[in-house]
């Protein structure tokens, strides 16, 4: 069974309730699980240590897991949670976590994650942005990604980075409980457009995404 995971503890310190603040007339966390509901997975869980969390998720139409304190501290990881969720859901064998923190990310982006995970067969995947335009270098003023002697141009450009933006991961059931890992064995990525892969976290995040959705969607 596919099934997506999205983790919101409440105890958000740059920006209270971050999970449930209001984004252009919806909690944040309900454009993950409506994203989640509308695609191909088979039931949508929200795990967070929050009554008030848990209730708007439940409004919004997920069901409900709540995470003990112990997995809900400042230092608790979302691999944490990906164990005290599948040890509670024996039936799971393919675990889509979703990031509140992404409410641009669309029903389209999980099935395209889902169908190039199972046709391609991977163990993990993760959603991502792809350019060739972003020229890296490191601390020691070194480049990291192309050479400054033959710079060329975007078109020219044959390599490209990935950017890990977060919004989702695929993974199955044996890889996890292997590796405690959600990515791990044959990993794949599923790409997303860069102006959607913007995560929330600091109050610039939240006024910046609120233009983009209003200007896009």
């Amino acid at each position: 069974m596919k099934v997506a995971l999205i983790p919101a503890r409440g105890g958000s310190k740059g920006i209270p309730n971050k999970n449930i603040i209001d984004i252009n007339g919806m909690p944040m966390l309900a454009y993950s699980i409506t994203a989640a509901l509308l695609s191909k997975v088979d039931e949508v869980w929200v795990s967070s240590d929050s009554d008030e969390i848990l209730e708007v998720s439940r409004r919004y139409g997920a069901k409900l897991m709540k995470r003990p304190p112990e997995f809900a501290k400042d230092d608790s990881s979302t691999e944490s949670v990906i164990l005290h969720f599948l040890k509670q859901r024996k039936y799971v064998n393919t675990v889509i976590l979703i990031q509140p923190t992404s409410p641009m990310i669309l029903p389209e982006d999980i099935d395209n994650g889902l169908d190039k995970f199972i046709n391609d067969g991977y163990d993990s995947l993760f959603s991502a942005s792809k350019t060739n335009d972003v020229l890296l270098w490191n601390s020691k003023i070194q480049p990291l990604n192309y050479n400054y002697k033959k710079r060329g141009t975007r078109q020219t450009r044959k390599n490209f980075t990935l950017h890990e933006n977060g919004a989702f991961f695929i993974f199955n059931r044996r890889l996890f409980f292997k590796n405690k890992n959600r990515l791990g064995g044959k990993i794949g990525y599923s790409e997303m457009p860069y102006w959607r892969s913007f995560q929330i976290d600091s109050r610039e995040d939240l006024a910046n995404v609120k233009k983009l959705m209003i200007a896009k969607i």
